[in-house]
């Protein structure tokens, strides 16, 4: 999460350009799927504070990204939704 976070403010062109892209825009889920696998992992070793930070932020960027993804990636896209 913090490295792109850190590419977000260092490359957000480059972001942008990825989520234009379907095949690179879909992948930013892998990240909150990661970390929520953290998150558990750490609830099963009794540390459920950070484990509860995990989660509210994966919650939060995983809505972000519900909506971003498939607005840039599909709808945004130079041919719109229909169009190659």
């Amino acid at each position: 999460m913090v490295l792109t976070a850190w590419r977000v403010v260092v490359y957000p062109q480059r972001v942008l350009e990825d989520l234009h892209v379907p095949a690179r825009a879909f992948g930013f889920f892998t990240g909150v799927a990661g970390t929520n696998v953290v998150a558990v992992c750490l609830i099963a070793l009794g540390e459920t504070v950070p484990a509860a930070l995990l989660l509210a932020a994966c919650g939060v960027r995983w809505l972000l990204l519900g909506y971003l993804v498939p607005w840039f990636a599909v709808l945004g896209r130079a041919g719109g939704p229909c169009w190659p």
